[in-house]
């Protein structure tokens, strides 16, 4: 995952990611998985996260879902996650991050990062409630999910300041 300030940062870099597969292809077996490419909507993000990831250091645990809408829109259902449930994420102990993608008319990326496998399953709990209970309006079907952990990161200062919709 990549976030950039500008469309052009994100175009240049998926280009630069393209081209190094293609030249390692024979070195690795790359899984194939559907790119989505889109804008965040929300995000908030701790200070944490802004300390560099290295391989062999302490992971954090990170749990992704792709959904589709069945009714409302993208934008509704983020204004409604924003006034909701935004800032009791933010607030809880372990948070270090999420980010809300619009891949789509219709569809979203649901992204956070956790301290540690600790507090993985209550950062699950409540993405399960707020999706299962506070948003069922929207009749969300999950496209996909993964977990796993965040190995290499970079981040700058601009990542603090959370995402609005």
């Amino acid at each position: 995952m990549s976030v950039f300030l500008t469309l052009e940062q994100a175009e240049a870099s998926r280009e630069m990611a393209r081209r190094w597969a293609e030249e390692h292809r024979d070195e690795f077996e790359f899984p194939r998985l559907e790119a989505a490419h889109g804008e965040i909507l929300l995000g908030r993000v701790a200070e944490g996260m802004l300390e560099e990831s290295h391989v062999g250091s302490a992971r954090k645990p990170v749990a992704i879902g792709r959904y589709r809408l069945g009714e409302g829109s993208v934008e509704e259902l983020m204004r409604k996650v924003e006034r909701v449930f935004a800032d009791r994420f933010q607030s809880m102990d372990g948070f270090e991050a999420w980010h809300a993608f619009q891949c789509g008319a219709d569809e979203f990326l649901w992204i956070s990062f956790v301290r540690d496998r600790s507090v993985a399953e209550e950062a699950d709990e409540r993405v399960f409630h707020l999706l299962d209970e506070v948003l069922r309006d929207f009749k969300l079907e999950r496209k996909s999910a993964a977990r796993g952990d965040l190995i290499i990161s970079r981040a700058r200062s601009e990542l603090l300041e959370p995402a609005h919709t």
